[in-house]
């Protein structure tokens, strides 16, 4: 449910009324350290069958330094609806990783707080992940996943017994 969710060919269906996003990011490396960075402004005014007549902003931030095989990163994201009731989102994200030769670990935590809607506090999202991959040989990669989602009451409208998720992906990728 992020604020500048794609709208369908057809008109009638569409989220919002019109959206734009400037984005800017820098990359480059000194003295065997990289360094990246970004920044995105977005503006989107809802569909009038939202019932949402304010134009919502989102503001979002990231950077991440390398060095030594390891890379560091972090994100955030600010939405402010501009709406009376209707309460600011923010997300944040942080990872490390490690890679050294054919082999690649990482670990990250994503967190996702929806505001307030009508004086009500909305959903919390978190999601814990590990990942590992070994290069196999060209373009072949084994790798896994297992992550932890902690949906606390995002889900529990739709599903009421689910808010917790266990997940585990594996598998081969192939590139050629």
């Amino acid at each position: 449910d992020g604020a500048f969710a794609p709208s369908t060919v057809n008109k009638e269906d569409a989220e919002f009324a019109n959206a734009y996003v400037v984005s800017a990011a820098y990359e480059g490396k000194f003295s065997g350290v990289t360094v990246g960075a970004d920044v995105a402004y977005g503006n989107r005014k809802p569909s009038q069958a939202t019932g949402f007549d304010k134009r919502a902003e989102q503001y979002s931030f990231g950077a991440d330094v390398g060095f030594s095989g390891f890379t560091i990163g972090a994100g955030y994201t600010f939405v402010d609806h501009n709406t009376h009731g209707l309460k600011n989102d923010r997300a944040l994200e942080l990872g490390v990783a490690y890679e050294n030769g054919p082999y690649a670990v990482s670990a990250n935590y994503f967190v996702s707080k929806d505001g307030k809607a009508g004086g009500v506090k909305m959903g919390k999202f978190q999601k814990y992940e590990v990942a590992g991959k070994y290069k196999l040989g060209a373009g072949v990669d084994a790798f896994a996943t297992f992550a932890y989602l902690d949906l606390n009451d995002m889900a529990a409208v739709a599903y009421p017994d689910v808010d917790k998720v266990w997940t585990v992906v594996t598998g081969l990728a192939l590139n050629f």
